[in-house]
């Protein structure tokens, strides 16, 4: 009796991309006009006109903390948002007087506009401009906020601040020698 081979429904999207380490795949999903690959350590945004976006999991904010508000999960979400959908796209998604549907088209939509946007900059020469001038806009705007925090007057301290911060300083470094002790203590 002849065995049936599993068939690899994404194999051909794999192949459209380069360098994806298909033993890390966790999820392939293509939206028409773009693409989504989830891998165990990685996220890609590819499109058919050859732009791709690819992030870690470990992307941070511009502070440099990871936090979950990155563009690693937000590609993993709209993979979840695109299999809880199916089949259910005409019922109401709980809470919201919308169908999953449309929430997963709203999630598509915002997607693609954010990450195609620079490519698209670069295709309208006002567009580029238009965009140069309002990020520069705003970095004039946080360097300024930034030199007067930098700028502003730093007031001495009270002396009941200097007796409390050492008081504070002081039991630190009792807490220090006790878990030491502790720590030999257990070591005996």
């Amino acid at each position: 009796m002849a065995k049936k081979k599993k068939v690899d429904n994404n194999a051909g999207l794999l192949n459209t991309i380069e360098g994806i380490d298909k033993s890390k795949l966790k999820d392939v999903v293509d939206f028409d006009r773009f693409i989504v690959v989830i891998l165990k350590d990685a996220a890609i945004f590819h499109t058919h006109t050859g732009f791709e976006v690819r992030t870690k999991a470990w992307a941070t904010n511009i502070n440099g903390e990871v936090v979950e508000t990155n563009l690693y999960m937000w590609l993993c979400n709209l993979v979840e948002m695109y299999k809880t959908t199916k089949g259910h796209e005409k019922e109401e998604y709980p809470g919201t007087g919308v169908t999953y549907a449309d929430i997963l088209d709203a999630e598509i939509i915002m997607t693609e506009a954010n990450l195609t946007h620079p490519i698209v900059a670069f295709v309208d020469m006002e567009e580029a401009a238009k965009f140069s001038q309002e990020r520069l806009q705003y970095l004039t705007e946080k360097t300024k906020e930034l030199n007067d925090i930098m700028n502003s007057e730093v007031s001495p301290e009270t002396e009941e601040e200097l007796k409390e911060n050492f008081k504070h300083g002081q039991q630190a470094i009792a807490n220090e020698i006790v878990v030491d002790a502790i720590k030999k203590e257990k070591e005996v």
